[in-house]
């Protein structure tokens, strides 16, 4: 999640060095925004600065709109949200020859997928 802790700093960090790493290697980010109530009090002021990094050091951000997902998963718990994230990025990124001349490195939340 990019409304704080490990989401937002280590993510951004994480996909910063990664460019540096294989600077040639497409790099997509997968991430979570919070919801818009509460999770944390600076939630937004997180999300931004985040989002700032993902932006300078992606080739590509994808961004999950939790409250979104929520609503359209009757009696939503963590796993279904999680399913239908899944759902959506297999639509999203099922054919990787989109990408011509490069290998793809996916960032899902953080973790090299």
């Amino acid at each position: 999640s990019l409304a704080g802790g490990t989401g937002s700093g280590f993510g951004s960090t994480l996909t910063r060095e990664l460019r540096a790493l294989y600077p040639g290697m497409f790099l997509c980010n997968v991430s979570i925004l919070p919801f818009r109530t509460g999770e944390n009090p600076v939630q937004s002021y997180n999300t931004l600065l985040c989002l700032h990094q993902l932006q300078e050091h992606s080739d590509m951000v994808v961004l999950v709109e939790n409250s979104v997902v929520a609503q359209e998963v009757s009696a939503a718990n963590m796993a279904q949200i999680n399913k239908k994230i899944v759902a959506n990025l297999q639509v999203v990124l099922g054919d990787n020859k989109q990408v011509p001349h490069r290998q793809a490195l996916v960032v899902v939340d953080g973790v090299v997928v």
